[in-house]
């Protein structure tokens, strides 16, 4: 008993269209026109998928780098006082859990030990690339990050070997914590205790915060 076919073979698409609209289909442009709507007739007729070639980005990126640990590598392009920087990105920073005596504050006559605070930060920041690290408050009400800074070859999981802490152990800046930002608290009020009770700086100031 002879079998019937339940299937058809593949049209051939060759056989239906005329070399000469192929060719008419290619020097026109037209021949996209069949891309994606007949797969087979595509393949048949010789039509080629077109492909996009991607430019590349030639914008300038600022010098910043986010670690897995969120470590931000970053460079530093101007000091603005004792405890506020800029970046080469244009973000302003405000270190972390300290103050410095005021020096750009407007209506605000410079401190004491304000103009030695800024001249300490302007001397080891300016120009440098530094790593920052944040606590659970990013940025302050005025937009600015909150961060601690270590200069290169400094320990990033110590708070005592931030630059934040060494303005404290030089008494160019005193303690400042607000919640939630607490986590760097306990060792720099114990550094903070040794540079009262040796008098250095702003302890020896009158009134170098205007409490």
């Amino acid at each position: 008993m002879k079998q019937t076919k339940l299937y058809k073979s593949k049209p051939n698409f060759k056989k239906y269209i005329k070399p000469w609209l192929i060719s008419l289909l290619s020097i026109t442009g037209l021949s996209g026109l069949l891309v994606g709507v007949n797969p087979d007739l595509q393949k048949a007729i010789g039509i080629e998928q077109p492909t996009t070639s991607r430019i590349p980005s030639t914008k300038k990126k600022p010098t910043i780098n986010r670690s897995p640990e969120g470590i931000e590598t970053a460079k530093i392009q101007r000091v603005v006082d004792g405890d506020t920087v800029e970046l080469d990105d244009g973000r302003k920073v405000r270190l972390l859990n300290i103050d410095t005596p005021e020096t750009v504050k407007p209506n605000t006559p410079v401190r004491c030990y304000g103009k030695e605070a800024s001249d300490f930060s302007k001397k080891y920041l300016t120009d440098k690339v530094v790593r920052l690290v944040a606590d659970k408050e990013s940025n302050d009400k005025y937009g600015r990050a909150l961060r601690m800074i270590y200069l290169d070859g400094k320990d990033t999981s110590k708070p005592e070997d931030s630059f934040n802490a060494e303005l404290i152990r030089s008494g160019y800046a005193k303690v400042s914590v607000y919640n939630p930002n607490k986590t760097f608290e306990k060792p720099l009020r114990l550094i903070e205790q040794e540079a009262k009770d040796k008098n250095l700086g702003v302890w020896n100031c009158p009134n170098p915060f205007n409490e």
